[in-house]
């Protein structure tokens, strides 16, 4: 199995934060209209704000992603589907912009989940493409961790009597926790430039949803 790099166990890099498209709305009329509290709130953690992810492993969170398999299965392994000239073309661009933001890396495992393009339009009549890992041998024989989710009722009641209300979006929000690392085998998966494995947790993975919610718990 490929081995993750020493400095993986250290809280995340420290890249430093330009100005970005949220220091411009910082300064435009519209967020004058804030008050000034929260405005200074906004400012002191402007740091979450970024425009882009940066090139890099997420820092390391309060839950890494476990798959725990049944007892003594291994998943069915696939070869590598057939794909046209143009779909190998954005099958190689995935893969190296996934390597470079560090998301993936190479690896060899008895596990090997199949993987297909599929178009996703954008509006601009361009077509783009982006890869699909089909982890439904490797989901069939997972034990799911168990997290509770908080009811509506529960939240509304929490939230009953507050002035202001906040709507976060994360940028690739499960591409920001990782898988820990003695389980990234786990996620293999085919190309034409190697076996590859996610360090960071990919979608289509049972028990990611707990994961994920694990973790916001945590931060919020």
């Amino acid at each position: 199995m490929a081995h993750a790099s020493a400095d993986e166990d250290s809280p995340g890099h420290t890249a430093k934060l330009g100005f970005t498209l949220f220091d411009t709305w910082l300064q435009s009329p519209e967020s004058q209209d804030l008050p000034q509290k929260i405005r200074e709130v906004l400012q002191t953690h402007r740091h979450v704000f970024r425009g882009n992810l940066p090139p890099s492993l997420p820092p390391k969170g309060p839950h890494d992603h476990h798959i725990l398999l049944a007892p003594s299965k291994i998943p069915a392994k696939f070869a590598t589907h057939r794909m046209t000239p143009e779909e190998l073309g954005f099958h190689k661009q995935e893969i190296l912009k996934l390597a470079a933001q560090e998301w993936i890396g190479l690896t060899y495992s008895p596990f090997c989940a199949s993987t297909i393009m599929v178009d996703t339009p954008d509006g601009t009549g361009e077509r783009k493409m982006r890869m699909v890992v089909n982890y439904h041998s490797l989901n069939a024989l997972t034990v799911a961790p168990v997290f509770p989710l908080p009811t509506i009722q529960t939240i509304l009641e929490v939230l009953g009597g507050s002035k202001y209300f906040s709507a976060l979006y994360l940028e690739a929000g499960f591409h920001q926790i990782r898988v820990a690392k003695a389980h990234r085998w786990k996620t293999a998966f085919p190309s034409v430039l190697g076996l590859f494995e996610y360090k960071v947790m990919p979608f289509g993975l049972k028990g990611a949803p707990a994961t994920f919610q694990a973790n916001m718990n945590t931060y919020l």
